[in-house]
């Protein structure tokens, strides 16, 4: 599996990005999704079809601290990453 730069493959759109709340990860293809956290620990697994909704929230529940994580973005031919800002 090949990794590119996100917009490269297919537009991309994390909005908002630094957020507090919940953000939101457009993609054109389908696609599942894994975040992690700074230390590449994984955070919460995630699939949509056109879109991805994280509210900042591990597998448990639970509200993620102020940090920098990682979004993992894989369809059937590439995998790529992006960074994700939760401010609290």
């Amino acid at each position: 599996m090949e990794s590119k730069n996100l917009n490269s493959i297919s537009p991309v759109k994390i909005s908002p990005n630094p957020f507090r709340n919940s953000v939101v990860v457009y993609f054109s293809d389908a696609f599942s999704t894994m975040v992690y956290d700074i230390s590449g620990k994984p955070l919460r697994t995630l699939s949509g079809q056109d879109r991805m909704d994280w509210e900042g929230k591990g597998e448990y529940g639970r509200k993620v601290k102020k940090d920098i994580y990682f979004c993992l973005i894989e369809t059937e031919k590439e995998r790529v990453s992006e960074k994700i800002i939760v401010l609290q």
